[in-house]
């Protein structure tokens, strides 16, 4: 029962801090294609966050600056920024 309590504190404080950042930029490493979608790329941001964003022209190791405009617990929605 604590660790079911301790992983929905943490689950919340997590959506408070990443929600902190909706309509911000970060420059992004790219990992990747993202788990859900082909046409989607994944990498972290300088804060060390979870960034999913679409994009099919870079690759693993280029750097991005993306937007972010939504999240979830765990990750950041982006989109590339211009």
């Amino acid at each position: 029962r604590r660790l079911n309590e301790i992983i929905a504190l943490q689950g919340r404080c997590s959506l408070r801090s990443y929600t902190a950042d909706i309509g911000k930029t970060f420059r992004v490493l790219v990992e990747g294609p993202s788990k859900k979608s082909p046409d989607e790329l994944c990498g972290r941001a300088s804060n060390n966050k979870m960034c999913v964003f679409p994009d099919r022209k870079h690759k693993a190791g280029d750097y991005v600056d993306v937007r972010v405009l939504s999240c979830s617990s765990a990750t950041l929605i982006c989109e590339l920024a211009e």
